[in-house]
């Protein structure tokens, strides 16, 4: 009844899913609702993320920001920062069986 088959293992490689990262923080000022990216740190573990503590003058002023774990490869961009993270930059790893 059954004869002539064989099984063959295949094996379908793709590339993964990317997320964007982003500070949920208006860090560019325009008043939006949406939270905008982060500012990366091509040092850093990308598997880590950190927040940030602002850092005043002796008026009270923010004049900057300091990483709170300065190895985290996406840092949370503050109100007024530069933020350099861009679209599609985390890979989501998705292992399917």
């Amino acid at each position: 009844m059954l004869g002539n088959f064989s099984f063959v293992g295949s094996y379908t490689a793709e590339s993964p899913e990317y997320a964007t990262v982003q500070s949920r923080i208006d860090a560019n000022l325009n008043g939006d609702s949406a939270g905008d990216r982060t500012i990366i740190n091509t040092g850093g573990d990308p598997t880590k993320g950190s927040s940030v503590t602002a850092l005043k003058n002796s008026a009270g002023a923010i004049v900057g920001y300091v990483a709170n774990d300065p190895t985290a490869m996406y840092i949370q961009a503050g109100r007024g920062a530069l933020a350099n993270g861009g679209r599609n930059t985390l890979p989501l790893l998705v292992l399917l069986c």
